[in-house]
């Protein structure tokens, strides 16, 4: 799975936030108020499945498609580090995964649960009301998992084309 994060919330203003770290990603804790009330929003991504083969089987770029970890997963933690501690990366629920074309946040509704509403969904997780496991989404595909690993790659470094 490719995540190509634009630096974007996907909320109402288009807001903008840092994006020069790993944990930036991770940091914002997916809210915004409005109307003096705490709003749930997504980190804007464009999104790629690359196959089995080496192709792209799935992808999605536009302003629709979102993704945030957990609404929750630093539970009002005070941090900049992008994790709750060294203890535990999250307070509650999280998601490594998205919806093609839409919003995904492991603490979200269930529509922004992997698979909501019927969407095409790649990646796995324990995310809201799927305790005490998780799930894992491949296309049509769903399973429950007990033990599964993912190596994550990431990159500090900006970009110069």
């Amino acid at each position: 799975l490719l995540w190509v994060f634009t630096g974007i919330f996907n909320d109402v203003d288009r807001t903008t936030f840092d994006l020069n770290k790993t944990s930036d990603i991770f940091y914002q804790d997916g809210y915004q108020i409005v109307n003096d009330a705490a709003t749930p929003r997504t980190k804007q991504i464009y999104q790629a499945v690359i196959g089995s083969t080496g192709d792209i089987s799935a992808s999605y770029v536009g302003e629709e498609a979102g993704w945030n970890f957990s609404n929750s997963h630093l539970s009002g933690v005070p941090t900049v580090k992008g994790y709750l501690s060294n203890e535990s990366f999250s307070a509650d629920d999280g998601l490594w995964g998205f919806n093609i074309g839409g919003e995904a946040d492991g603490n979200g509704t269930a529509q922004e649960n992997l698979g909501g509403s019927g969407a095409v969904s790649y990646g796995a997780g324990n995310q809201q009301g799927v305790e005490p496991s998780g799930e894992v989404h491949w296309g049509s595909l769903t399973a429950p998992y007990a033990n599964w690993v993912a190596f994550i790659f990431t990159s500090d470094r900006p970009l110069s084309l």
